[in-house]
């Protein structure tokens, strides 16, 4: 939901608001992945690799998704109707 709210909003006010939209998600996932190479638990110990290798899928599959369908479904409306 977020994502969309961003991307109606730089579509509204940026000529190019779809492309700074893919953009700026795909840093956002980026900046996450390594967020989560080097994450510790509360008590200071490293992840196990299961749990990072997990954590990493999901950012990258979450990120690209709402890269790349969020412009597409608010552009092919009529998918909806």
């Amino acid at each position: 939901m977020a994502g969309g709210i961003i991307y109606f909003l730089l579509n509204k006010y940026f000529t190019m608001g779809t492309l700074i939209y893919i953009v700026l998600v795909l840093a956002v996932t980026i900046v996450g992945l390594f967020m989560h190479i080097t994450a510790h638990t509360p008590n200071g110990e490293s992840l196990s690799s299961g749990v990072r290798g997990l954590k990493i899928g999901l950012d990258i599959i979450t990120g690209c998704a709402a890269a790349f369908l969020v412009p597409y479904f608010a552009e092919h409306s009529k998918i909806w109707g």
